[in-house]
């Protein structure tokens, strides 16, 4: 583990082995492996795994995708059968937004918040932009692919609300 990467984060993919009943090592991501690893860039700061095991995903909130957005965030989900992780980052983002600060994935769903996205005056019918006011980003499974879905906000935003900071999904 490089100096370089100092809390860039690290994360672990494990199994257990029900026939030995130990915990197996799958796959580990940190700065050594991560081509977007970054100082503070809060990898695995969110893990979930789908009820059937079949997906675990995780969050890096301060990773930059995109240079001119620093700390705008990343999110990776990976299949059980041991595929590389599928990073996905937001075409849409902005400066320290928080994208993958949480994360919830069941089926073929997964969902990532991002509760330091702005709302611009035009999105929100406010006077000014709505900081820090959130967003949930809805990704589906379709063709052996993550797709954008859709893009969740509050109802009755606000500044801040941080709509996003925690997820969860079920059936």
């Amino acid at each position: 583990f490089s100096t370089n990467f100092e809390d860039s984060g690290r994360v672990y993919v494990m199994y257990r082995n029900a026939a030995t009943n130990q915990w197996i090592q799958s796959f580990s991501m940190d700065g050594s492996n991560n081509p977007l690893a970054t100082i503070g860039g809060e990898l695995g700061t969110s893990v979930a795994i789908s009820q059937t095991s079949e997906w675990v995903a995780w969050g890096a909130p301060d990773q930059t995708a995109y240079p001119q957005f620093p700390k705008s965030g990343t999110a990776y989900v990976m299949h059980r059968a041991g595929q590389s992780p599928t990073m996905l980052s937001r075409v849409d983002s902005e400066t320290d937004m928080g994208f993958g600060e949480s994360i919830a994935v069941e089926g073929e769903w997964l969902a990532v918040g991002a509760p330091r996205k702005d709302m611009s005056s035009q999105e929100s019918g406010q006077p000014s932009d709505l900081l820090n006011s959130g967003a949930v980003y809805m990704y589906r499974y379709q063709n052996n692919q993550w797709v954008h879905h859709s893009t969740l906000r509050a109802p009755l935003p606000t500044s801040p609300a941080w709509f996003g900071t925690n997820l969860r999904m079920s059936g």
